[in-house]
């Protein structure tokens, strides 16, 4: 740690997650890469990892670039090796509207539009719309969550353009599986919509 960096913290100390994140490198996080597959959804990293935590709180609460595109190298990592030439759209879950203008931005969809721009066979696409703003499901038992989640998503207004010509893949986004309560209510959501030659697929990027 240089001088004028011991200076900045005396002044203004970093955040414990925000010392880890700036400690990691993309070859850390490719190493923390464990699949799980846990309630029809591909898992990649452990969220019981201090590191995993720490990206998982700087991208969501603190809008860290560096904890985005690092989330973003696992992802896109991901892709690489299952789905290499693959037409897809990612279709990362939405916030409510009161949510998101009280963050200033979605967490998830940051990470999937940073890996549409390594990944040159997908897309970030917007199908989703949250219908009602939820209890976060963080204080929620596995009951109360399944519960709260009911009819909380919708088809996007413009989705209906979109899904004309749909993609071999499709691939709803979150950041973080608990119960698998959202991911079940987001998928149930397009499930219905999309021919038989597209497959739905749902991915987190922690559990």
């Amino acid at each position: 740690m240089d001088i004028f960096t011991t200076i900045i913290d005396l002044i203004a100390p970093r955040r414990p997650s925000q010392v880890i994140v700036d400690t990691i490198t993309a070859d850390t996080v490719v190493d923390l890469i464990q699949i799980q597959h846990i309630q029809h959804t591909t898992c990649l990293l452990p969220y019981h990892h201090l590191t995993v935590q720490s990206l998982i709180t700087e991208n969501k609460f603190h809008h860290s670039l560096t904890a985005r595109t690092l989330l973003a190298h696992a992802l896109s990592n991901w892709l690489a090796k299952h789905l290499p030439r693959t037409s897809i759209w990612l279709v990362p879950i939405p916030l409510s509207p009161t949510r998101e203008s009280a963050r200033g931005y979605n967490q998830v969809q940051i990470i999937t539009e940073l890996v549409a721009r390594q990944h040159q066979q997908s897309q970030t696409v917007p199908l989703l719309i949250r219908t009602r703003d939820t209890t976060p499901q963080t204080t929620l038992g596995r009951t109360e969550r399944l519960q709260n989640m009911g009819d909380a998503f919708s088809l996007a207004p413009d989705s209906g353009q979109w899904l004309r010509t749909p993609p071999e893949v499709i691939i709803v986004v979150d950041d973080v599986l608990t119960t698998g309560a959202t991911m079940a209510a987001a998928r149930a959501t397009l499930v219905t919509h999309l021919p038989p030659t597209t497959t739905l697929r749902a991915l987190a990027i922690a559990h």
